[in-house]
């Protein structure tokens, strides 16, 4: 699917030129010769022990697939996330401010609060925060320039209950992701194990821009050294 998503599109003014890997094959790359940035600092942060715990042994896991594991920090992405969040929540705002003066009540209480607040910011907010993506970006770029890919969990809390879970299990859910959001490094997340009561916990793989068929090769490995994929929570 993704062969046939990427590429030019003649139709499309955002798509560019560059060439599109054969990722398939890509998939069948072993993790020998590798090296993987296991992310710290912020991405360590807020992080429940049970996910903690799942993502040590999913780095284990690659670190014994052949691949060697070097401990990695990015510079000013806390910094990042919160000029990615103001970014997200703007373009949300400009992006659904027609349907939801046509239909309000489509959208959550929580989808609603995060659209005023996309709505509230300046345009002098909003070009500082792009300004601050290109530095942010290239300090992350020079942070890879000795690793082939990053991981980290894919948030710092397990799946949550569509009922009854925390009001700020919701931001928690894409902290970890919202970073390469920002910086538009290609990202994916498999599943790497299950809290004691079952829900689910991911296992988030970084690239390079337009190295897509890295994050998918890691990703590939994992599965097969691993059973997670296989199993599903009670419903």
């Amino acid at each position: 699917m993704l062969k046939v998503l990427a590429g030019p599109d003649p139709l499309d003014t955002s798509t560019t030129n560059q060439p599109v890997a054969n990722y398939r094959a890509a998939m069948e790359g072993p993790l020998k010769g590798l090296r993987i940035g296991r992310l710290g600092g912020f991405f360590a942060e807020d992080c429940e022990a049970e996910v903690a715990a799942a993502f040590d042994t999913a780095a284990a896991v690659l670190e014994a697939g052949g691949a060697g594991i070097v401990d990695i920090t990015l510079p000013m992405i806390a910094e990042g996330s919160a000029a990615g969040s103001l970014i997200a929540r703007a373009e949300a705002a400009a992006f659904h401010a027609a349907r939801r003066r046509r239909n309000p009540d489509d959208f959550s209480p929580e989808v609603t609060a995060a659209l005023d607040l996309g709505g509230m910011c300046s345009a002098v907010d909003y070009l500082q925060a792009q300004r601050l993506r290109r530095l942010v970006t290239d300090k992350a770029l020079a942070a890879m320039a000795d690793v082939d890919a990053l991981i980290c969990p894919t948030a710092p809390v397990a799946a949550t209950p569509i009922k009854g879970s925390e009001k700020e299990s919701a931001a928690r859910r894409f902290r970890y992701t919202l970073p390469f959001n920002f910086t538009g490094f290609p990202a994916l997340s498999v599943p790497a194990g299950l809290t004691a009561g079952g829900l689910p916990i991911g296992l988030q793989i970084i690239a390079r821009p337009w190295d897509e068929a890295m994050a998918l090769r890691v990703a590939a490995n994992f599965e097969a050294a691993t059973d997670w994929h296989r199993c599903h929570p009670e419903m």
